[in-house]
This record gives C-alpha cells, structure tokens and sequence, in this order.
C-alpha cells in the first residue's frame, strides 16, 4: 500500500531512456551545456544549505557545478510554483540542456500525519481520497490545490528530467506506519510513485533525519532518481538508515511557546544531509564527463534567480503562499 524502499525498476523504456545509467544517459547527458542544479522549496538562505554546500565545494578543471535555491518566500522571478506559465519555463530549461539536476522538498501542510494527532490541525485527505477529501470548505480547498500543485511540479519536472538523462530528488516525509489504521494519506501511497518506482532510474530510501544531525527524528522518504550513491548512504547509517539512539528526540507535535507548530523545525534539512546530497550532485557532473565546452559560468539566464541574504538557522520559512495578483 506505500513504498518505503525501492532499488529500482526493470523498465528501461523506449530507447533506454529511464535507463540508470549506459551509452543512451551518457548520449543524452552530452547535450547538457551547463551544470545547474536547482534546489526548489529550498527556503531561506542560510549556511550549510544545499546551494552553500555546492558552491564551495572543490572545483577541478572544468568541472564547474553550479546551484540555485527557488522558494516563493525568496521573491525571485519563476518561483511561484503552482503557476503553469513557471513550470513550462523550468520544462524548458531542462530540455534546453541548461540544467544537470533537480530536487526539494513539496509543502508537506496538507500531507502531513500531524493532522491525524488529538491536537493537530484537521485532516484535509486520507487513503481513499489522496487529492482531497469531499465537501471541504473554501479555505481547506485553497490549500489542498496548492499542496497538491506543487508536488504534481516537481513530479512533473523529474519525469522531464528521467527522459534527459539528469538526476534529481523529491523528499517528503515517509508513510506514517504508527498511524496506519486510521487510512493516512501519503505521497508514498499515489500511484504516479507505484509506477515511477517500476523505472530502473529511479530508486526510493527511508531513514531518519535525526541520523543526520535534525533535532527530532523526523522519518523521511526520497525519491531519488540517478542518484544511487546517495541512496546508499542514506542506508548506510543507524539500522538501515533507522534512528539506533537512545536519547529522546524532540517531538514534533502541538506548538512551541511562540504558538509555532512543533513540525515547522523539520521543515531545514540537517547540514549533514545537504553536504551528502552535494557530494552524490558533484560525483554525478564528474561521471557526466569533464568536457571543456560546459559553461564554467553561471548563464545569465539564472542569475536573476541568485539569492545571497543569509538568515538565522532558527529562521523558518512560512507555509507557502503564492502572492495574489495585483500584491
């Protein structure tokens, strides 16, 4: 009913083009013309965040990588991602060869299991209605369309990206087995990732956050496409990537005394885990080859997009928030 593991597929599709990796991904990984890697739902900026972690990271020869962080609360250009006019132009991108891999984390407000706890805000889906639970109010639909859009852009994007032969990651926090008899809905439930998961490209690991260095446990799933080294390494560490502590974490239930609910604190990834996700990103741009003719410059077509304000690690970014026309 969920996946919580995967090792890939069998599928390989037409042309070997969900392929792992082979001469049809080195084919298509030729055409790229810059390495961007671009982190969406990334947040406020901050040190040790993914775009940190790749930018100061060794460069050797040619092989420059590159990283742009795109969140709604950093008010660039293209970061409204429930806007259909946004995801043609990062289709584009990926299809112009501009890019060489994309991942982030969905809003998670309306997934989440803290809605099935006593104190938590109310449920808005379940197992059988995973887009929506009927007869919601108006405000409840607002926010199930947003969190149903922006997972629906990242889904999208990776599938782009598959056929191109990049790499990329969606996160989100795994199937909440502890509350597996009152139907919860998950993202690892949805049958796009059942079949998504019979790709060879694509591969599925759960662990524990708090193995990384997060203050709480904070079970969390990736959907991890050309991505195996990190796959392994997320294994690798407590039992099978599972908490082996003995101390007590914090727990990410009702508000903190700021009136915050406890689960905004799981929204920053550990630096640990970013600095993984790095080293797996700068591996994948050196076995792309080490070709002189990839741009050893941010295009300007991103620059726009840079942000370098730097917040507080205790600084969390809002729930999303599209700005209405005319704000």
């Amino acid at each position: 009913s969920f996946v919580a593991n995967s090792q890939g597929g069998l599928l390989q599709g037409d042309g070997q083009v969900f392929a792992r990796a082979g001469p049809s991904v080195r084919s298509m990984a030729s055409c790229i013309t810059s390495r961007v890697f671009v982190h969406f739902f990334s947040g406020y900026r901050r040190p040790g965040d993914l775009q940190h972690q790749i930018e100061r990271h060794e460069v050797i020869e040619h092989l420059h990588v590159f990283c742009v962080s795109i969140d709604i609360c950093l008010a660039k250009e293209f970061s409204d991602l429930t806007d259909p006019v946004n995801l043609r132009w990062w289709k584009d991108r990926i299809l112009s060869g501009q890019l060489l891999g994309i991942g982030g984390g969905p809003s998670c407000e309306t997934w989440s299991a803290a809605r099935l706890l006593d104190d938590g805000p109310a449920p808005l889906r379940d197992f059988r209605h995973p887009w929506g639970l009927p007869a919601l109010g108006t405000k409840a639909h607002h926010q199930l369309t947003i969190g149903t859009q922006l997972v629906q852009f990242l889904l999208q994007l990776l599938v782009v990206a598959a056929s191109c032969g990049l790499l990329g990651f969606l996160e989100h926090p795994s199937f909440p087995q502890w509350a597996a008899a009152k139907d919860p809905c998950s993202i690892w439930s949805l049958s796009v990732l059942m079949e998504l998961c019979t790709l060879e490209c694509f591969q599925v690991a759960t662990f524990d956050q708090c193995l990384w260095g997060c203050k709480a446990r904070k079970p969390t799933s990736f959907l991890l496409l050309r991505m195996q080294p990190l796959h392994k390494h997320l294994l690798s560490r407590g039992r099978n990537g599972r908490c082996n502590h003995y101390r007590k974490h914090v727990t990410l239930k009702g508000r903190n005394f700021t009136g915050d609910f406890q689960t905004a604190i799981a929204k920053v990834y550990p630096v640990q885990l970013n600095a993984a996700i790095c080293d797996t990103v700068m591996k994948a741009a050196s076995d792309y080859g080490d070709r002189s003719e990839v741009a050893t410059s941010l295009p300007a077509i991103f620059v726009p997009l840079m942000s370098s304000t730097f917040v507080e690690s205790t600084c969390v970014q809002p729930d999303y928030a599209p700005r209405q026309e005319g704000s």
